[in-house]
């Protein structure tokens, strides 16, 4: 039997989690249900050293009871597992891979003792209000130099310092 969190119940735990993880950054999380189901909405300001929207991202996703796959206008569930200690690991979806989309489902075998768990939010959002960053040690393979558009990417290569701006490259065609 599945057990069923409300999205207000999610966010608790996306709030403990975010607390473990970065203490020193002060989160807010808030729920939201409508008629369509029910997201949590993550907010903080990153600059001054908190952590990057990308690691902040890698740690809420884990609590979405859903996904969306644009390629098909498919949405799918995700199901977890509580372990008898209270913490969570990942469960089953069944992805759309099957439907002719993109996102690939994937099962992990129940514990014994675990319960079967469906967080009650489709989607975590999470915004950075700070300046925008990126890893100081990206690689820039896939970037391109272009003028208008600031970053404040703290150079790692002597010919980065030349230069103040960077956005992801486009192709052209």
């Amino acid at each position: 039997m599945t057990t069923y969190m409300s999205a207000a119940e999610t966010a608790r735990l996306v709030r403990k989690e975010l607390k473990a993880k970065f203490p020193g950054t002060k989160f807010s999380v808030r729920s939201r249900t409508y008629s369509g189901g029910a997201s949590i909405d993550v907010h903080y300001n990153g600059a001054g050293g908190g952590p990057i929207w990308d690691d902040v991202e890698a740690v809420t996703n884990f609590f979405a009871g859903g996904g969306f796959d644009g390629m098909i206008d498919m949405a799918y569930s995700k199901y977890h597992y509580m372990l008898p200690d209270g913490t969570f690991i990942k469960g089953y979806s069944s992805g759309t891979v099957g439907s002719m989309g993109v996102h690939e489902g994937w099962r992990n075998e129940m514990p014994e003792g675990a319960v079967e768990v469906r967080f009650g939010a489709d989607f975590v959002f999470v915004t950075d209000e700070g300046p925008p960053r990126h890893r100081e040690n990206c690689e820039w393979s896939h970037l391109a130099w272009c003028p208008g558009v600031p970053c404040n990417r703290i150079p790692r290569r002597e010919e980065d310092t030349t230069h103040r701006m960077a956005v992801p490259f486009h192709s052209e065609g």
